[in-house]
């Protein structure tokens, strides 16, 4: 178990402003080493012969451009003796990263003094506008104690784990994989201790699931990355990023994370310069749509990869359940499964089991089986209807353009889709010329179908990296302007009529609306909850770092909210949807509007809050979006084999295969759940059932054990620290 006084230190990385205050004269910022220096130490008195002074509000800036410029210049002559430069020895290696990503974009010694000079207020009065009182320190990555009394002797990890865990120590970016039970997460809460405990590194532990998240001590990878990685805030303050479950991940987010990275941390190397940790299990059931990153270019250039083989999960004694495991991984169906597992045929009928947690590939019969539960409940029944709020427009776009579209209705789809075409392309020239903007997303749509000929079409922008929030609104205003301008004359080349150009549309097309309330209807609130006093119940959502997506209560009662006590357990935003609902039940006929209490296995009892849920938003919608609020939690008699992937189940299990449908994968993770099969009860399993993703199977057997790494050949563009060095592309 690690010592107090280690948390301590490892608490001190963040909030270093406790101790040294900027607002001390002898004390200043600096942005190249993010620490509180005096002005009397000999690390300011380098800089300050360099041309660099202490600013009257506490930070560091270059006052005089003429004592650096002949050292700059000599990096642009003798670039291959830039360990020997002045002014590179003068800053910790992290921030040279970002000092190359400058030179490689500047083109002369001039515009890279500019760009310097900007680089270093920037960071200086953005550091004294928060003064470490950003919303990051309401996530605590430094936490990790919650778990450290399951941190292993390293001499009780087998060798393969051991091989990832000093792999991560040396600061590669990695991939963990292996079948389930073979101890991933024993290994990653051994690498969080080893970087943040150890090596005093500030690690953000994520998870794609919050019950994955809940058993690192962690947050999921949206709540503090948001769903596009864009809260860039937390990126800058971190050394390491580690996301588990990683199959649930989507190739598109984990681009997103490394342009957003790039930008925050201002560098050209993948990710900004952030170490990156995955680990997941690619033959288990991936996000849906399915889109994995091992697709994406990233993973494959900068990863090293290796898969844990040991099975812990499963008692010693049970090797053949474990054979026939791997066997059902793989895609096959084990010719003797039935020397370890007890199948039921489909014309059987399953006896009923009150206590036995039911597991089934459909909803329909997860909502059958907790339908009959609740029934048996003395109790009344009540409904909470799900509400869906009016349409409105994500974030920061351009004005609409209104311009005519002459061909008939029948063909716009294909006009529309040549013309974004032919927009994106012209639109690159502008991305590169105006501050590197490679993000910018395109909305084209018909407004008005009352004229089939002749179209009456929109189109916006928005430039996703003026979501930044060291972005001044006169600034995001005027690349707006000039990102809009560019459209009228690409449009005005394509000989298209501009009408004119209006703020905001009055209503939304049709065809929007009726999409939105198509994509509302697949969410899973959606559809009204139906619950009783003495109802078992999931939480669907993280309401805090004890309550998170996955934990199991009882409904205790109802209770009204305008008397409730807010927890000081759960964040107070969770709650502010409260009245806005209420007031929606109270159309809905509910008299006095009441609130589930629900009192979980923790002890923890408390009333469960309505949460918005955001429907559509992406370029299926045009970036139009609706919220959904609805009550987060569901009947928890009976789950789909999705919400129990990463968990290990005890007691009984019943598995129904009825109404199977193909879906690579399925049969391995349901069975996996169990330490023994004596806990399994499984019905109408046949052959056909069992599957494989062919291009999961050769990319997991491609990944070599971590026994078989050559450590001296690991590959260098996995290294973050090393990556400059070998001139690495924006991808």
């Amino acid at each position: 178990m690690m010592k107090k006084s280690n948390l301590s230190l490892a608490k001190s990385r963040v909030f270093r402003n406790e101790h040294h205050k900027i607002n001390d004269k002898d004390n200043y910022y600096n942005p190249f080493s993010h620490r509180i220096i005096c002005v009397n130490s000999s690390g300011f008195k380098a800089l300050a012969r360099l041309g660099f002074s202490r600013h009257g509000d506490g930070y560091l800036f270059l006052k005089s451009k003429e004592l650096i410029r002949p050292i700059i210049q000599e990096l642009f002559d003798n670039p291959e003796e830039s360990e020997d430069n002045t002014f590179l020895k003068n800053i910790p290696k992290k921030s040279r990263e970002a000092v190359f990503g400058l030179l490689q974009t500047s083109g002369s010694v001039e515009n890279f003094l500019q760009k310097l000079e900007d680089f270093v207020e920037d960071l200086g009065i953005n550091y004294v506008k928060s003064n470490f009182h950003s919303d990051i320190e309401h996530i605590d990555f430094h936490s990790h104690g919650k778990f450290l009394s399951d941190v292993i002797d390293p001499a009780q990890l087998t060798e393969d784990q051991r091989i990832a865990v000093k792999i991560a120590g040396e600061g590669y970016n990695m991939y963990i994989g292996g079948s389930a039970g073979t101890g991933k997460t024993v290994v990653l809460r051994q690498i969080i201790y080893e970087l943040s405990i150890q090596q005093k590194k500030t690690v953000a532990v994520t998870a794609s699931t919050g019950v994955a998240a809940s058993n690192l001590n962690g947050y999921t990878f949206h709540h503090i990355f948001g769903l596009d990685g864009l809260k860039t805030t937390h990126l800058r303050k971190i050394d390491v990023i580690l996301i588990d479950e990683i199959s649930m991940i989507q190739s598109e987010l984990i681009t997103h994370l490394d342009i957003a990275a790039r930008i925050s941390r201002r560098s050209i190397v993948p990710f900004g310069g952030l170490q990156v940790i995955l680990c997941g299990d690619f033959l288990q059931l991936g996000g849906i749509p399915n889109h994995p990153i091992f697709f994406n270019d990233l993973f494959l250039k900068h990863f090293v990869r290796l898969k844990l083989t040991v099975i812990h999960r499963v008692t010693s004694d049970r090797k053949d359940f474990v054979n026939h495991l791997q066997t059902v991984r793989r895609g096959q169906l084990p010719s003797d499964i039935d020397k370890s597992i007890s199948i039921l045929h489909k014309s059987i009928a399953l006896a009923d089991n009150e206590e036995a947690i039911y597991i089934f590939p459909r909803n329909v019969h997860v909502f059958e089986r907790n339908q009959k539960r609740l029934g048996l409940l003395p109790e009344p029944t009540m409904a909470f209807p799900s509400q869906v709020q009016d349409v409105v427009l994500s974030d920061t776009w351009t004005d609409v353009l209104v311009f005519e579209l002459h061909c008939h209705e029948d063909k716009s789809s294909a006009f529309i889709e040549e013309m974004e075409k032919v927009l994106r392309e012209s639109l690159h020239s502008f991305s590169l010329k105006e501050k590197n903007f490679q993000d910018i997303h395109l909305a084209v749509y018909p407004i008005d179908l009352e004229r089939p000929d002749d179209l009456r079409c929109a189109v916006r922008a928005r430039i996703m990296s003026l979501a930044l929030d060291d972005i001044s609104n006169d600034e995001r205003l005027y690349q707006l302007n000039n990102l809009l301008n560019k459209i009228h004359l690409v449009l005005r080349d394509m000989s298209y009529r501009v009408m004119g150009k209006v703020p905001a549309l009055d209503e939304v097309p049709i065809h929007i609306q009726n999409k939105l309330k198509e994509t509302a209807q697949k969410e899973i609130f959606f559809a009204a909850l139906e619950t009783r006093i003495g109802a078992r119940v999931m939480l669907r959502w993280n309401l805090s770092r004890e309550l998170v997506n996955g934990s199991v209560g009882i409904i205790d009662g109802f209770v009204d909210p305008t008397s409730y006590v807010l927890p000081h357990s759960v964040d107070k935003k969770f709650y502010e949807h409260v009245d806005a609902y209420c007031k929606f039940l109270h159309s809905q006929g509910h008299d006095i509007p009441l609130l589930p209490l629900v009192r979980f296995s923790s002890g923890l009892s408390i009333m469960i809050p309505p949460i918005a849920i955001p429907v559509g938003g992406d370029a299926t919608t045009k970036f139009f979006y609706s919220t959904l609020l609805a009550l987060p939690i569901q009947l928890a008699y009976a789950f789909t084999v999705h919400k129990v992937q990463g968990l290990t189940l005890t007691g009984s299990v019943v598995i129904d295969f009825k109404d199977m449908f193909q879906c690579p994968h399925l049969v391995y993770v349901a069975l996996s759940r169990v330490r023994t099969p004596e806990q399994l009860t499984i019905r109408a399993l046949d052959d056909s059932h069992i599957t494989a993703d062919p291009v999961a199977l050769s990319f997991d057997e491609k990944t070599p054990p971590a026994c078989e790494l050559d450590l001296s050949k690991l590959p260098v563009n996995a290294r973050p620290n090393n990556a400059y060095k070998f001139n690495l592309q924006w991808n």
